[in-house]
C-alpha cells in the first residue's frame, strides 16, 4: 500500500532536509579545501586538527544523508497508513538496520560538529594572523 498526503509530504521534507545539509556541507568542505590550497596560517597543528575533524565530519554528514535519499523511494512504495516516517528503516549496504530518526539525528550532530571543528579552525587562523 503506499503512503497517504502527510507521509509524503513527510519523505519529501525529509529528501529536502537531507539534500539541504548535503549541499551546505559540501560548500564547507570546498571553503576548507580552499584555505588549505591557499596556506592561510595552517602551519600550527591545532588548526590542521580542527580542520580535519571538520572535513570528516562534513563527509559523515553528507554520506549518512545519501543513505537516507536513497532509501526514500523505498518509503514511498511500502509505507503502511499511520506508520511514521521516522521509524522507517534506512537501506545502508543492503541492510536495514537504522531507523530513519536516529540516522537523521547523526547527520545532524555530525554536521554540527563539523560547523563546531570548522569555526575553532577558522578562530585559530585568525589568532595566528
Amino acid at each position: 500500500m503506499a503512503a497517504d498526503s502527510a507521509q509524503l509530504d513527510a519523505i519529501k521534507l525529509v529528501g529536502d532536509w537531507c539534500k539541504w545539509y548535503s549541499a551546505i556541507a559540501t560548500g564547507a568542505i570546498t571553503a576548507i579545501a580552499a584555505l588549505i590550497v591557499k596556506d592561510c596560517g595552517l602551519a600550527s597543528i591545532f588548526i590542521r586538527v580542527f580542520l580535519g575533524i571538520a572535513v570528516g565530519s562534513f563527509l559523515l554528514s553528507v554520506i549518512l544523508a545519501g543513505f537516507v535519499l536513497s532509501s526514500l523511494p523505498e518509503a514511498v512504495q511500502n509505507i503502511m497508513p499511520g506508520n511514521l516516517v521516522w521509524d522507517r528503516k534506512a537501506d545502508l549496504l543492503g541492510r536495514r538496520n537504522i531507523r530513519f530518526g536516529v540516522l537523521i539525528s547523526y547527520i545532524m550532530w555530525s554536521f554540527f560538529a563539523g560547523i563546531g571543528t570548522f569555526t575553532m579552525g577558522i578562530v585559530g587562523i585568525l589568532i595566528v594572523r
